[in-house]
């Protein structure tokens, strides 16, 4: 018997490959870019005509556009207006980074400045890297502190006084401390004091003398009973009356 079946197809949809695409067309200008392609080199220039022609369409296009946006701006601010953009956005960039170079200043000038701080360590950094001797130099660390007993706190403001001989007159012996000698290097003065009182300033001033020789400095002081505990100021002058120093006592 014989077999009238319609034999089986090898493609069962259509050709999308890149030798489909540039097929040949029988009319000739329904082919790729208008031309029929023959073979391969054809299809090149085919190929090469469309990218030049898409091309020239787009170029004519932004030209056109161009065009508009001058004529626009022309309508605007008169012309060359092209001229005036670029000269607005040449000043715009100007005043922005003065403006930043400005804000800059200011900030790395203040004392206070976080962004000084930052740039003083990023100074040390690169000058530890490269060997600069000033950059490495740390500010000295604050001393630690130390404690003080109560008892030394007082006397810690007082400066240190040279050995003076205190004699006390009169028949009130209230201790006397000598808590600070101010007197001009070389002098040697022979004057008598009149001491007032640091706190109040209304009582009776107390009578004193002091000597100075090649022997030491002696001071005497004439205690009395009312006198207020506290510091006594007494100031010391020459034979001329010129104040040569201050003595300060504590009774």
């Amino acid at each position: 018997m014989t077999d009238w079946s319609r034999p089986s197809i090898e493609r069962s949809g259509p050709n999308r490959s890149a030798g489909g695409l540039y097929r040949t067309a029988e009319d000739g200008r329904t082919g790729l870019g208008g031309i029929p392609l023959i073979d391969t080199e054809d299809a090149v220039v085919a190929a090469v005509r469309l990218a030049y022609r898409v091309a020239d369409a787009q170029v004519d296009r932004g030209a056109r556009l161009a065009q508009r946006l001058r004529d626009a701006g022309d309508r605007a601010v008169g012309s060359n207006s092209e001229r005036q953009a670029v000269d607005a956005t040449e000043r715009l960039i100007f005043k922005s980074m003065m403006g930043a170079l400005t804000w800059l200043e200011a900030a790395a000038t203040q004392d206070e400045s976080v962004l000084k701080r930052v740039m003083l360590v990023q100074y040390r950094v690169l000058g530890s890297l490269l060997g600069l001797g000033g950059a490495t130099q740390a500010p000295p660390p604050p001393p630690a502190p130390s404690a003080v007993s109560p008892a030394s706190a007082a006397t810690a403001a007082d400066p240190p006084t040279p050995a003076v001989k205190v004699v006390l007159n009169g028949d009130n012996k209230r201790p006397v401390r000598v808590c600070s000698l101010d007197v001009a290097v070389g002098a040697r003065p022979s004057a008598n004091l009149g001491f007032y009182c640091v706190g109040d300033t209304s009582a009776e001033p107390l009578a004193g003398r002091f000597t100075v020789t090649a022997s030491g400095a002696s001071l005497a002081v004439t205690p009395t009973q009312q006198a207020p505990s506290g510091r006594w100021k007494a100031a010391v002058c020459d034979a001329h009356d010129v104040q040569i120093g201050v003595i300060e006592i504590e009774l």
